[in-house]
């Protein structure tokens, strides 16, 4: 961002710099699949500019949001407990 407004940088180096900056092992798991885009608005000399860094965490795959992790075993609900039945 200091370079940036000292006019050492342009957008577009800022926007691939900013893809650098953080690596899987820096968050926790599954973050990085979540983050598509940061937008961070940065003075240049010629005014504010919006600086948005694609995929700024590459995903690891450890894991993904939403991933269900399965048993290969029957799930028993209730065990134990009366049931009832209703008439509808």
């Amino acid at each position: 961002m200091e370079e940036a407004r000292a006019g050492k940088k342009t957008a577009a180096e800022l926007m691939q710099e900013g893809r650098t900056l953080l690596k899987p092992d820096d968050v926790m798991d599954g973050v990085a699949s979540m983050i598509h885009e940061v937008g961070i608005e940065a003075m240049f000399p010629d005014g504010t500019k919006l600086v948005t860094v694609h995929t700024p965490i590459e995903a690891n795959g450890k894991l993904l949001p939403g991933e269900l992790f399965l048993k290969n075993e029957d799930i028993t609900i209730n065990e134990g407990k009366k049931a009832v039945s209703v008439k509808v």
